[in-house]
């Protein structure tokens, strides 16, 4: 990083004026100038002699990019990955408190895993990088969803009594859940639930078993996993004579 320069101007009336680079480094300026005039440092010279004192800015550019952090989550255990500038720290912070923090490797490749289980709902949190000098980089924004409720199956609609070819299992669940058809360990069929105007809270599937069905009864099994992982299983099979 380029140094910034301040140049303080003292005659013998302690009279200063000052030049700066950039109007944001005025607070840090100010403390030095303070310093210099409150404490008596020995390098301040009187008659209008130039001093100039060098500092770095407290922010600057990190190069953190990559970002792949879960969209949906059970809470715990939460990864989150991406690339920076390989001497330094990555921490995660949920407001204030910190929830986690790695190094990358000498590739500058970083994986960060939550200590922590988050709250359900929409949790905000906040990515930033520190140097070897306690230099903070820019903060980046992460927003995970936290779900810890299965998504239960309602409304199910099925044929007792059916040929393979019109065998359609209907029902109802969370919205993009994916549910699917299970005859012992043979999957039949599978699908995700999508949004429909009779089902205004949740999403609405059919599963259509493709495959070969001899003529019998058929126990199937029917499970569903939303996006943030919760499985739910069906509590009764579902008895289907086929002809």
């Amino acid at each position: 990083m380029w140094n910034r320069a301040i140049n303080v101007y003292v005659d013998h009336q302690c009279h200063y004026d000052y030049s700066f680079a950039k109007w944001w480094y005025a607070p840090t300026m100010f403390h030095h100038i303070e310093k210099y005039m409150l404490y008596g440092d020995p390098s301040l010279r009187l008659g209008g002699s130039p001093i100039q004192y060098y500092f770095e800015p407290t922010t600057y550019s990190d190069d953190v990019s990559d970002i792949d952090s879960p969209d949906y989550s059970g809470g715990s255990d939460i990864q989150i990955s991406g690339r920076s500038l390989k001497d330094g720290t990555l921490v995660l912070l949920a407001g204030n408190k910190m929830l986690s923090y790695g190094t990358p490797n000498e590739e500058g490749d970083f994986t960060i895993t939550t200590d922590q289980a988050l709250p359900e709902g929409v949790n905000v949190l906040t990515l930033k990088y520190l140097d070897e000098k306690g230099r903070e980089g820019e903060k980046h924004t992460i927003r995970i969803v936290v779900d810890n409720t299965p998504p239960v199956i309602s409304h199910l609609q099925y044929p007792e009594l059916t040929s393979l070819e019109k065998l359609i299992i209907k029902g109802a669940t969370e919205l993009r859940a994916r549910v699917s058809l299970y005859e012992g360990k043979v999957l039949m069929a599978e699908t995700q639930a999508e949004e429909s105007p009779d089902y205004s809270q949740t999403g609405y599937f059919e599963l259509h078993p493709q495959g070969t069905l001899l003529p019998g009864v058929h126990q199937f099994t029917l499970k569903a996993v939303d996006l943030a992982g919760n499985l739910y299983t069906y509590p009764h099979p579902i008895a289907i004579t086929i002809q």
